[in-house]
């Protein structure tokens, strides 16, 4: 984590915001991390913050749609598809006609009226892939973010059950290299979304959906700077966890969604 020293190429007002800045020798009995760099907290963490929202903005977007959006609307695609083929059989049986020989024939191929989706139809699967993506993007990242926020959280000498031990030794100064940059990405995240929210189309929960993103900055940054990361570092580990699974169970999945767009 301890960069500087190999970013000495880069402008001095640049490096805050490619680094974490304050590094401090580390104590002498550190009780976690113990190879790891320290730092101090301060105003010149916000830079970092600040390149980690832009990095987060062209991740999701790149995912959003080079990967996520192309494979929900292939699929939804490919269900109208195989649907309305099966409702045309369905109705080219019910059309067999008899001919003088009393033999069963069916119409001409050309004669029966080929399907094209509607713009109904169109809208709605447009709609179904925009929020597949973006629930897709939040469960993707809420994944990577917890995986490492449960490396950070093991190495800590705490424990979810035993709420005594995250005092142990406090106050908890410096900070571990790897607390410090899960804390200021998780920050970044969050005012993320506030950006997002503001950009996006307006939806029926905006205003419960932007106050709990300032709430938690404002708990998170708080707890930052009075120094109760361990405390933040265990809630939001087990908050994320919850979180993985939210984004999935509050849009409907592709399968399902496909009943939106079969032809009636």
């Amino acid at each position: 984590m301890n960069t500087h020293h190999a970013l000495q190429w880069l402008p001095s007002y640049l490096v805050p915001f490619v680094s974490l800045s304050y590094p401090t020798p580390p104590p002498v009995n550190p009780d976690s991390f113990h190879h790891s760099a320290y730092y101090k907290t301060g105003v010149l963490d916000g830079c970092f913050i600040i390149t980690c929202i832009a990095v987060m903005a062209i991740m999701r977007d790149v995912v959003r749609i080079f990967v996520l959006e192309p494979f929900a609307r292939w699929k939804l695609t490919r269900t109208w598809e195989r649907s309305n083929s099966s409702r045309a059989q369905q109705n080219g049986n019910k059309n067999d006609i008899t001919n003088g020989n009393g033999h069963a024939g069916h119409a001409s191929d050309d004669s029966k009226p080929k399907s094209v989706m509607s713009a109904r139809q169109s809208r709605k699967i447009h709609r179904s892939v925009l929020r597949f993506a973006e629930q897709g993007w939040s469960a993707i990242y809420y994944t990577l973010q917890w995986l490492f926020g449960f490396y950070v959280h093991r190495n800590l000498p705490t424990q979810a059950l035993k709420p005594t031990e995250l005092w142990l030794n406090y106050p908890h100064i410096p900070i571990a290299g790897p607390l410090k940059f899960y804390y200021l990405t998780q920050t970044a995240f969050y005012l993320h979304q506030i950006l997002i929210l503001n950009a996006e189309a307006r939806r029926k929960d905006h205003v419960q959906m932007m106050t709990h993103h300032v709430l938690t900055i404002f708990l998170m940054v708080m707890s930052y700077f009075c120094n109760f990361t361990r405390i933040g570092c265990l809630i939001m580990v087990l908050m994320d966890w919850n979180d993985i699974f939210l984004p999935v169970s509050h849009s409907p999945s592709l399968m399902m969604q496909t009943q939106l767009v079969v032809p009636q």
